[in-house]
């Protein structure tokens, strides 16, 4: 459900965007990655996962996927027009680590989209629910973190933030 809220705000401002060098920071199967490639876009994919990663390889086989960590890049400074990191921040105890690190591969006059879990649900004990291969289950861990935080690591990263979106939760998100 919640990436059925996510996604089309998301790809509504990636579209307002011009097509360039993107990153996608935390890609799991490379869904905005695949968004992003169908736009134009040279991809890179980044996540810690070899598992997702594996998948996003076999719906996207022309982009440049890597292992690594949002909070340590493995890209050059100013290596990319976009970086999008989509529902992936609130993962992080610290927020200001994986924030500097998109600003540094950033180009100057670049952009970055972020998409998180809402710091309420986090608060309620809401989780990432994954579902693996062998049909097993499970939680990623997230972090509260309000809005407050994020607006002060953007800061201290050197970045100006240009709009903060909250999609409506109506009755068909609730059920």
């Amino acid at each position: 459900p919640l990436i059925q809220i996510e996604e089309p705000m998301f790809c509504s401002l990636i579209d307002q965007l011009p097509i360039g060098k993107a990153l996608d920071a935390g890609c799991g199967t490379g869904r905005h990655a695949a968004y992003l490639a169908s736009r134009g876009y040279e991809v890179i994919g980044v996540d810690a996962s070899p598992e997702m990663l594996a998948h996003a390889r076999t719906k996207l086989p022309e982009a440049n996927f890597r292992v690594g960590d949002v909070a340590s890049l493995p890209l050059a400074d100013s290596s990319v027009d976009l970086a999008v990191c989509a529902l992936t921040l609130a993962h992080f105890g610290d927020l200001g680590p994986p924030i500097r690190e998109l600003a540094r591969v950033v180009r100057s006059g670049g952009r970055i989209l972020l998409s998180d879990q809402h710091p309420f649900m986090v608060a309620l004990g809401g989780e990432a629910f994954y579902v693996s291969g062998d049909g097993s289950f499970g939680y990623v861990k997230g972090y509260f973190h309000p809005h407050a935080d994020y607006f002060v690591a953007f800061r201290k990263a050197g970045l100006v933030v240009q709009q903060c979106l909250e999609p409506s939760y109506g009755p068909a998100e609730i059920d």
